[in-house]
């Protein structure tokens, strides 16, 4: 029986145009909000979730 975490078991495949919002969107869910709020603090951040995983995305894209 294989181990799922063994490096046999990566897939690698190209980046998509969509990943870096997934990939901004699993950021924010993978940290506590205390964290995010040290790193961001409330008042200098937009409101909006969708608009934070945008603007975060957009940083990620060349």
């Amino acid at each position: 029986m294989s181990s799922p975490n063994k490096s046999e078991n990566l897939i690698l495949s190209e980046v998509t145009e969509g990943d870096p919002l997934q990939i901004a969107k699993g950021y924010y869910l993978s940290f506590p909000s205390s964290w995010l709020d040290f790193c961001e603090p409330e008042h200098l951040r937009p409101k909006d979730k969708n608009t934070r995983h945008g603007q975060f995305a957009e940083c990620m894209r060349p």
